[in-house]
């Protein structure tokens, strides 16, 4: 198994990556806007009869969250 280690990045210094999973969706994303919507436990597939959860923290495309629409 390869071990990665852990590196402090800026933003900027943040490699980009082209890797994509089956279903995967991308959402564009305005750089300015500094609200986002939190989804916590998302169940995004079950294996062995588990289901399996991950935290997705959504962009907002909007400056003020009154006119974000619910995900």
């Amino acid at each position: 198994m390869m071990r990665i280690e852990p590196r402090e990045l800026s933003y900027k210094a943040f490699p980009a990556s082209e890797a994509t999973a089956v279903g995967m969706k991308v959402l564009p994303m305005n750089p300015d806007a500094v609200y986002c919507k939190v989804l916590h436990n998302h169940t995004y597939c079950e294996r062995d009869g588990r289901p399996l959860h991950m935290h997705l923290i959504l962009p907002s495309q909007h400056e003020r969250p009154e006119e974000c629409r619910a995900v």
